[in-house]
């Protein structure tokens, strides 16, 4: 698997400009290679958790705008309890995302 990582490191810079990668057809030590490799799928993994996190969070605050919307028809009366506490949970929600 390494020589392959390395392999493919190398091809990408071969065929790169020149002001990329240390200049045009830079090699790549296997050990360099292995620690870009790591540090994108690094990358990608924080990536998609993220995107997990928002996903989530707008599937909760559509659920919880719902309910509000239903608590209002009930209740009308605590509507603006009701636009507080949904509101609440989309802010935290948001600070949680743009934090991680």
């Amino acid at each position: 698997m390494q020589t392959n990582t390395l392999a493919t490191w190398n091809n990408l810079a071969t065929n790169m400009p020149a002001t990329w990668a240390g200049g045009r057809g830079a090699k790549l030590t296997t050990k360099a290679a292995d620690e870009i490799m790591q540090k994108t799928h690094l990358a990608t993994i924080h990536e998609q958790g993220r995107a997990l996190l928002a996903y989530t969070a707008l599937e909760n605050t559509m659920m919880l705008s719902e309910m509000e919307r239903t608590c209002y028809k009930v209740a009308p009366f605590g509507e603006e309890r009701y636009q507080q506490i949904v509101n609440a949970y989309a802010a935290s929600a948001a600070m949680k995302i743009a934090r991680w």
